[in-house]
């Protein structure tokens, strides 16, 4: 059974990828969503957070906007500020990554399933090689 992802582009253009059904995926939540959602959940200012990172409100402000990339140490420091999964979050983090990437990709679709793939054949190559290492 096939499953069906949309991705929604900045042009607003909407592209379906087929991917195979060993592919888990979780329901999509913009990164940027995201930290927006945790902040508020946990009673943070937009101003306390950057003072908590150490960084100017300006600048949390457009993480938050989607206007400045994250990058990936700051993501593990966002997790441990809320307590979560530094692996959960970065999972929101590279997702956005990836559809800002293809988004205007006309063979997104191709793409993907090509990775998903290799991922899927790389995974059982190494687990094979640890297997055969113990």
């Amino acid at each position: 059974m096939a499953i069906f992802h949309p991705i929604v582009c900045s042009n607003k253009t909407i592209i379906v990828v087929l991917l195979p059904e060993s592919i888990n995926i979780v329901a999509y939540m913009k990164f940027t969503d995201k930290l927006k959602k945790l902040r508020e959940t946990n009673g943070f200012t937009q101003r306390q957070i950057a003072a908590i990172l150490d960084i100017d409100v300006a600048v949390y402000n457009r993480f938050e906007k989607g206007e400045r990339k994250m990058k990936r140490d700051m993501v593990d420091k966002i997790a441990s500020t809320y307590h979560i999964s530094a692996m959960e979050l970065r999972k929101y983090w590279l997702a956005e990554q990836v559809y800002s990437l293809l988004c205007e990709e006309g063979n997104a679709s191709q793409v993907i399933n090509m990775v998903a793939e290799d991922i899927s054949e790389y995974e059982l190559k190494t687990n094979s090689e640890k297997r055969n290492y113990e």
